[in-house]
Formats: C-alpha cells, structure tokens, sequence
C-alpha cells in the first residue's frame, strides 16, 4: 500500500503500476483529463479509481495540481478512498488500516479522543477489533477529505 500526495506541473503519461489498484484525487488546482477517452477529475469530484498498470496519458486544465495517490496491490489487499464529511461517521473494516487526509484541516474524533489535523494531514491506524467510528468536525465549509480502508 501507499498513500502519496504528488505535484503535477506538466502534461505527461502516468507511471505504469501493473498489478497496481490506483485511486487517485486532485487537492488543488484546476485538475486533468485522464485517459483516453478523457476523464476530467476536478478537486470538487470524487476519487478516480482505475488500473494502475494502464498509465493513462494526462492532461492539465489549466497549470499545476496537487493530487493524492492510493497504490494497493491488486492480488493482497482491497481498499478505497472515498471523500467523507464532518457529519457522518465511518467505520468501515479495513484490511491493512484505516486512514483520513485533509486537505483543509479538520478535527478527527474517534471515541474520546479529539485530535486536530493541520491542512494537508494524513492520519492512520492499524485495525483493530474494537475500533470506535470515526468522525470529522470543526472542517471548513467545502472541505475536502477522504477516508482510506
């Protein structure tokens, strides 16, 4: 697994990952046209998953983006990135761990704990069994964040 946060600044293919689950989201910027036939992602979409052995050709919009990057190995563990929002708790069953990035900063609450997270955080853990949800609060209007199991 890895989890990334990576600049754009060119039009270029995309690095080929065979065997390779890949999700990708733009955190800032205007976005890029992925593929062919093109898929545009925006930072107001929701992730794109696809092949990562297919190193689609990438186009930007409109100069540099931000983006965030999930790798699984297809053959060993499933996962996702979803966007999330402070009003809905989570508690999916991850297979490896469970994480949440914040593009704007937000407080993380799982259980007792209240934890702050700066703009551009990535929070984890490792599952658990009696892992409480997880819920975002105090996140800026039109924040983006995802979750990751």
């Amino acid at each position: 697994m890895r989890i990334s946060v990576a600049d754009i600044t060119r039009d270029g293919p995309f690095s080929a990952f065979a065997g390779i689950d890949r999700w990708f989201a733009v955190l800032t910027g205007e976005g890029v046209r992925l593929g062919d036939p093109a898929t545009e992602v925006t930072a107001d979409d929701d992730a794109l998953r696809f092949d990562g052995g297919d190193a689609p050709a990438c186009a930007l919009r409109g100069g540099p983006t931000r983006d965030l990057n999930l790798m699984l190995r297809a053959d060993r563990v499933r996962g996702e990135m979803v966007r999330v929002d402070g009003e809905r708790a989570w508690r999916e069953e991850p297979a490896v761990l469970r994480a949440v990035f914040t593009r704007d900063g937000c407080a993380l609450v799982v259980g007792d704990l209240d934890v702050s997270l700066p703009p551009m955080t990535l929070a984890w853990c490792e599952p658990g069994d009696a892992d409480p949800p997880w819920r975002l609060t105090r996140a800026p209007w039109g924040a983006s964040t995802w979750a990751i199991t």
